[in-house]
């Protein structure tokens, strides 16, 4: 395997914190849109219940909505506590590396232990958009 240039080595680097970037700008644009998705579903469905009588459907919805709502924000919760624990870990890697406790190969091989996603989270997420579409269909049931 050939060793890269400083300007190829420069190249990758760059591309690939633009690419992780946009996987972080959409995870984030992802989330935005079911929070907005749950809260306006929720506050839609408790409009249209106050000027209809509450159907089966309707609860339905408000239930799945609010479901979603929960999902999306334990996710939050979920991600905030996973990415503060693994920066910890990080951060004291990097200490115990530059005071010689451990060597270059040890902190990779620490590096790698730690996960590049959260399967807790992908559930949570997937079950958010999950009950946000089935909330959608009992609303146009109960609607139409």
């Amino acid at each position: 395997m050939s060793t890269p240039t400083q300007d190829q080595a420069s190249y990758v680097n760059s591309l690939w914190r633009d690419k992780w970037e946009g996987v972080i700008q959409a995870q984030n644009q992802v989330v935005n849109w079911l929070f907005a998705v749950h809260g306006g579903g929720i506050a839609g469905t408790l409009t249209y219940a106050s000027v209809k009588s509450a159907s089966c459907g309707i609860l339905l919805a408000l239930i799945s909505f609010a479901l979603g709502l929960i999902a999306i924000v334990v996710y939050g919760a979920f991600m905030y506590y996973l990415e503060s624990r693994y920066f910890r870990q990080f951060r004291s890697d990097v200490s115990e590396f530059y005071k010689a406790s451990i060597d270059w190969p040890e902190f990779i091989a620490r590096e790698k232990s730690r996960p590049e996603k959260y399967r807790e989270c992908e559930v949570l997420a997937w079950s958010s958009g999950v009950l946000g579409f089935l909330a959608l269909v009992f609303l146009s049931f109960a609607i139409f």
